[in-house]
């Protein structure tokens, strides 16, 4: 079933947001699996569908992936956008059912309406950094 998210390859120690600690060893004594099917069986107590569980973890796990997606500064460093050699970047789009140039407007750049006008503007790296940082 790890494979349905895109996970196979990966521990917690590979990803931005579960390595920051730097404990990865439970003292308890609890195993992940066992953790997981009593999720599972919770989130099926309370209703939730199988397809909803998966959108679920499909969503968590894309979000996993998000935190190792680097942006590139891009002219001149006025603009940026995503890091398309980035090996996170196919699993993001897949998990998520987006295009390449979707996440790029989407985290690269704003939109301003003003007077019944429309405008697009391209972010700078650092906004654009805080901005993954802010939807994670």
């Amino acid at each position: 079933e790890i494979d349905q998210f895109l996970l196979t390859d990966y521990t917690a120690e590979d990803f931005k947001m579960t390595s920051c600690s730097g404990t990865f060893d439970r003292r308890d004594g609890v195993q992940d699996v066992d953790t997981y099917v009593e999720l599972r069986d919770a989130l099926e107590v309370m209703g939730f569908s199988p397809e909803q569980q998966s959108d679920l973890f499909s969503i968590a796990s894309a979000v996993l992936h998000l935190s190792n997606l680097s942006i590139n500064s891009i002219k001149g460093g006025e603009e940026s956008e995503i890091d398309y050699e980035n090996p996170h970047l196919e699993p993001i789009l897949q998990l998520l059912g987006v295009t390449k140039k979707n996440l790029n407007q989407a985290l690269c750049y704003f939109k301003i309406e003003a007077r019944g006008q429309s405008y697009t503007r391209a972010v700078q790296k650092e906004k654009a950094e805080k901005g993954v940082e802010a939807l994670i």
